[in-house]
């Protein structure tokens, strides 16, 4: 699975849950979209949480600069969460900034819970 059919699906089922989901992926490019280059993929907001999520595929690892901006989100308050894709496991692991991990469960599984596990984080 490519990243842009992860983050619709993602997108998705979160709206599906009562979400606005805000997607600031744009590259970085502002002729291609609004992202600010190092910002996470996605703004959620819901009313049992609120924050970024960026989204990965396999083990691609944040960016120094990813990292610098996810820091500066979570010092204001903000949470900031990475959903890593597994294709070959069929699995998302649910990461903090740092990249500590948090759960990994069944693609669907995981994604059918999202919102519930983010607001216990």
């Amino acid at each position: 699975m490519k990243e842009s059919a992860f983050q619709s699906k993602v997108i998705a089922v979160l709206k599906s849950r009562g979400a606005w989901v805000l997607n600031i992926h744009g590259g970085g490019d502002p002729r291609r979209g609004m992202q600010k280059s190092g910002v996470p993929d996605l703004l959620v907001i819901h009313r049992k949480w609120r924050g970024f999520l960026e989204l990965k595929i396999k083990n691609r690892d944040l960016s120094p600069l990813q990292k610098h901006v996810c820091q500066e989100l979570v010092d204001r308050w903000f949470p900031v969460y990475v959903l890593r894709f597994n294709n070959k496991l069929n699995n998302i692991t649910i990461e903090d900034w740092e990249e500590h991990k948090i759960g990994s469960s069944n693609y669907n599984d995981l994604l059918d819970n999202l919102i519930m596990i983010l607001a216990l984080n």
